[in-house]
């Protein structure tokens, strides 16, 4: 956890919620949201991450997956897929 005199590279938006939108300057989020039936799969490219979204499949019994893809990587092409 960064002192105070450190800057943190996460920055947060809505100050004063509970469930902030969260978010790493110069990087974009990979989430990945699972739901109970197979085919109920959301994958987004985000600049934050929305807390109360979250939290909310959480509660209703799904999965949340989030990775960083830092900036000027670009998403390969697969020929013949």
């Amino acid at each position: 956890m960064p002192g105070e005199d450190e800057m943190s590279p996460f920055s947060s938006g809505g100050e004063g919620e509970a469930l902030p939108r969260v978010g790493r300057e110069g990087s974009h989020l990979v989430v990945i949201y699972l739901g109970e039936d197979p085919d109920d799969v959301i994958v987004r490219e985000e600049t934050e991450l929305d807390f109360r979204e979250l939290m909310s499949r959480l509660d209703s019994g799904g999965s949340v997956f989030v990775a960083i893809k830092a900036d000027g990587i670009q998403d390969e092409v697969c020929e013949g897929c």
